[in-house]
């Protein structure tokens, strides 16, 4: 009696963990997690040697910012089940909002070992690869992701970033033009196209991208008027265009995007993104002094962002801008060198703002050297300065 009593129980424990796990993920979908986290914890207390509730559980939890209960989570499942991916995955996605690029590396080589048909995978050690600097490699990856996902308009928009970031403008834009083919609402899409056609002096064609950027983020933002990044994008964009093309339209737009950023921080706390765009666009609007506090801010609150590939490296390079639009050479200079040392961002105007810093500093030969760097790394514009400070053509392989 007591063994089919005994029997009786645990079928009703597997029974109503499978119906924990079903609402579980109901409540998921509907963005309920805190409920989704309760249920999966139930599920958990049916029967702790499955690892798929304590999979979505981390999911759950890192979702809500409960980073350190997620990476706990994922960590046990992994441990009930080595095999599994896609658990490897979500604990990478875990760590690099934590900060642990390295782990994250690691965790996403191994989901890769284990299942190398997804380009969700690909893509996002691309994105690591890119955030430390190493693009080219990141665009092999994304080659071998666009052959397993032909029609992804966010492959096409990253590959396109970190073209970019190689200094390869031609490909760039082929890249942005077939994702924008794929997917006409993508603002960071327009952006970053017109960044590529002003660094070929393209204006007329920049503006009309930066323009729609700003529009295609104004439709989202009425879509989603709790969205306080859409704000400040918007606010972004229009310093753009304030500071490159409209100057009869200046205080019009200066005051519109200031307006835009009061708005964003009313609906939440300023991230370090949201620093970030902020000080970009004061830098644009021309308020060097106001920008760099932005920047500071922007790496006090560890800026980190995939969708922009936007990091401290990133904020260092802007504080050298506003150092150099200031002509405070050696202040840029410090700064410039603080954004190659932590790799990631866009190293090659580093080296070549970095030179020409050195140059008015009376730094010839450092000068020198900083401009081979930038050509070896793909930097168009460094030869002709090189040329015109009169070094000899002699490239550095860095």
């Amino acid at each position: 009696m007591y063994l089919v009593f005994l029997l009786s129980a645990l079928v009703m424990s597997c029974g109503s963990s499978s119906d924990q796990m079903e609402q579980a993920k109901k409540m998921s979908a509907e963005q309920n997690h805190e409920e989704a986290i309760r249920l999966y914890t139930i599920a958990i207390e049916g029967d702790g040697r499955d690892p798929e509730p304590w999979h979505q559980r981390g999911v759950e939890r890192m979702k809500i910012g409960r980073l350190q209960d997620a990476e706990a989570d994922l960590t046990y499942a992994i441990m009930l089940d080595g095999n599994k991916s896609e658990s490897y995955y979500q604990r990478a996605l875990v760590r690099f909002k934590s900060g642990k690029n390295k782990e994250s590396m690691a965790d996403i080589n191994k989901a890769i070992q284990l299942e190398k048909s997804s380009a969700d995978y690909y893509l996002f050690r691309a994105v690591l690869l890119a955030l430390k600097g190493s693009n080219s490699e990141g665009v092999l990856d994304l080659d071998y992701a666009i052959s397993i996902r032909p029609a992804s308009a966010v492959l096409y928009y990253y590959r396109g970033r970190m073209q970019q970031r190689c200094n390869e403008t031609d490909e760039a834009i082929s890249d942005y033009t077939q994702a924008l083919k794929l997917d006409g609402k993508n603002h960071l899409c327009y952006h970053w196209r017109a960044r590529a056609h002003i660094s070929r002096a393209e204006m007329k064609a920049a503006e009309s991208d930066l323009a729609e950027a700003l529009n295609q983020v104004n439709k989202a933002a009425k879509k989603y008027p709790d969205s306080s990044l859409l704000y400040y994008y918007s606010g972004y964009y229009k310093a753009q265009l304030a500071g490159l093309f409209t100057k009869k339209s200046y205080e019009k737009y200066r005051t519109s995007c200031l307006e835009d950023f009061e708005k964003g921080g009313e609906i939440s706390a300023t991230s370090g993104l949201e620093y970030y765009l902020v000080a970009e666009a004061l830098f644009y609007l021309g308020d060097y002094t106001a920008a760099e506090q932005e920047f500071m801010n922007s790496i006090e609150s560890q800026v980190a962002s995939t969708d922009d590939l936007v990091n401290e490296a990133s904020a260092w390079l802007g504080l050298g801008n506003c150092a150099f639009g200031r002509e405070d050479f050696e202040t840029a200079i410090v700064n410039y060198t603080r954004c190659i040392e932590l790799e990631g961002g866009d190293v090659s105007t580093a080296y070549s703002n970095r030179a020409w810093c050195k140059y008015r500093k009376n730094d010839r030969d450092g000068a020198c050297a900083d401009y081979k760097i930038a050509i070896a790394l793909g930097d168009p514009s460094a030869e002709e300065a090189l040329e015109h400070i009169g070094c000899t053509k002699t490239v550095v392989r860095k």
